[in-house]
Parts: structure tokens; sequence; C-alpha cells
């Protein structure tokens, strides 16, 4: 495996272990072995990136007690965690060679989101391979940017003209995201979903709840044909396939699971809805991608634009999530 800085030249791996040996205070610009950081009182923000033919090129960030993952196919992220315990699941099965979507971590769903609308599920972003456009280490975070242009293959699918961009920063024991869509057009307007289809690793379903949605608000159950009904809990409980979008739900969202953790997400206001997914027993055997007994110890809990918006000639969109544990 080479390592890379992304826009340098390839050259040795070289391990994490001769960063920490720096004094405190100095910043690290090893562009030639792909190492990027910056040490801060006792801890080290750092970039690195690895590149090989089956997985592609894929962006490590370190911050303190923090680490995550981001592939360039579908501007990813598949890992992180916090104190060595993974925040988000990844599947043993989920496919890493970029023949299908990954099941797990983070998915970057658009210009659609699930089955509504004329593509195929979730859009082609997540199958897409995006480019890394930048990466660097503060005193206060590691972050990495990557984008995605309209090409002529995607206007064979979806003719429009587009930029979007995708910024990860991991600080210690937080993982925010900032989404921009901008239109690239100077006359063609055109709609969009989305969602940040975000897996969450659990111990044990059963002993997890998923809270503060308002009693009184809607949401769409996809289990009884899309209908849409009246929530009437502040939290939720699993025991069986479930799947269901919040609509205009809070912008804070919390998993609890008894005794271990709680996972606060908060999100922005352009991403007003929240979907909760667990596929039972049943689906997870159906999915080649997924173990059967791995429905028990993860959660999709994902900020969404579930109804499409129209985004006009040259107009943007933003959107962030920050996920942090306590």
């Amino acid at each position: 495996v080479q390592q890379r800085s992304g826009l340098g030249s390839p050259a040795r791996s070289r391990g994490r272990g001769s960063l920490g040996e720096r004094g405190r205070g100095e910043v690290l610009a090893q562009v030639g072995c792909g190492i990027e950081g910056t040490a801060r009182e006792g801890w080290l923000a750092a970039t690195e990136v690895r590149e090989d033919d089956k997985h592609g090129l894929v962006v490590e960030l370190s911050a303190g007690t923090s680490r995550a993952s981001v592939h360039a196919f579908g501007a990813h992220v598949t890992k992180y965690c916090v104190d060595d315990v993974d925040v988000l699941f990844l599947s043993k099965r989920a496919v890493l060679d970029r023949s299908k979507a990954i099941r797990g971590g983070i998915p970057v769903c658009w210009p659609q989101f699930g089955p509504h609308g004329p593509l195929n599920q979730h859009g082609f972003a997540r199958t897409t391979v995006w480019t890394l456009r930048s990466r660097e280490a503060t005193t206060e975070s590691a972050v990495c940017e990557f984008e995605l242009h309209d090409t002529e293959e995607s206007r064979k699918v979806w003719p429009y003209r587009f930029k979007v961009s995708l910024k990860v920063s991991l600080s210690n024991k937080a993982l925010a995201i900032d989404w921009l869509v901008e239109n690239a057009s100077d006359a063609e307007s055109f709609e969009m979903s989305g969602a940040l289809h975000s897996y969450f690793a659990v111990n044990d379903i059963h002993k997890v709840s998923v809270g503060r949605f308002e009693p009184g608000s809607s949401f769409v159950d996809d289990l009884d044909n899309f209908t849409v009904k009246k929530n009437d809990q502040s939290t939720v409980s699993i025991d069986a396939e479930f799947d269901r979008v919040y609509l205009a739900s809070s912008n804070q969202v919390d998993i609890v699971e008894d005794g271990v953790r709680t996972i606060h997400m908060q999100k922005s206001d352009s991403l007003p809805d929240a979907v909760v997914w667990n596929p039972w027993e049943h689906k997870a055997k159906g999915m080649s991608d997924f173990g059967d007994e791995e429905y028990k110890s993860m959660v999709c809990v994902e900020p969404a634009l579930f109804h499409r918006v129209q985004l006009e000639p040259r107009a943007s969109w933003r959107a962030s999530v920050a996920i942090s544990v306590r």
C-alpha cells in the first residue's frame, strides 16, 4: 500500500508513532509521506492518505482519542470511533471494493433520498468517486474536503450541472460534516432531496431509545405504504422492523443506550427531517452485505431532506451535522 498526500506523489508508508515523538506545538507537513498533523497540548490532530487498487483513496483523520476514515468512493465516512469504541456501525459484510454502495458509516444520499424520484434508490452520489480537494490538521481538528461535479456520465441519468462538496472535521470526541450543493447552471433549475444515511453502533438494540421527537408531529411510515401518521412519543424504542421519517423534527436527536452512552446529533434547519431505521431479523437475512444478526448492533438515525426542494440557477444549499458522544 502506498501513501499519498492526495495531491502529491506516492511515498512509503510511515507509522503514526513517529509523529507522536515530535514536540508539542510543532506543525508537521510531511507531504511526501502522506501525513500532515499538528501537536497540541498532549494530543495530536493529523491527516493521512492511503490508496490502493481495491479501496481507492481513503483519508484517515485523528484528533485526540478520536479516529475517522473517509473513502473517496461516495465521500463516505466509514469509521468514527472515540476512545477505541466505534460510534458508527460498518457491516462485517460491507463491500469496500467500489463495486456497490458501502453498508454502514455515513452514505451520502443525493440528489434523491430513497425511491422517491426518477433515480435509483438514494441517487448516485454514494456510488461515485469524489475528488479530494483539501486536507489539513489544525490545533483543533483534522479536516478533509471532497468534491463532486457533473460529468457526461452523470448527465445521462440526471441532466443537470452541479457541484457538491462535503467537508469532514474531526475534533476530540466530535465529528462534524458540512455539505454544500451548488447549481452550476446559468439557466436550468433542478429539484433535489437527500440524507446523510448514518449507521450508529450499539451493543444491544433492545436497550436503545432514540429521542427528542415532538409529540403531535408527523412521521411517514415506510412499512405502511408511506402513510403519514401522527407521532405521540418523544422517544422510541425498537423491537421489530422499523422505518420512519419524522417530519420537521427537532434539530437535536439523541441515541441513548441504557447504561452505556449517549450519542448526540445536532442538525441544521436545512435537514428538517430524521429517519430512524432498523431492518430487523427477516430483512437482515435478505441483504447480502449485512450479517444475519447485525440488526442487533446498529440503528440508523439519518438527518434528511425528505421533500424535494428546487435549486435555482447559480443558487446553493447548505447543511451541517455534528455528532458527539457523552
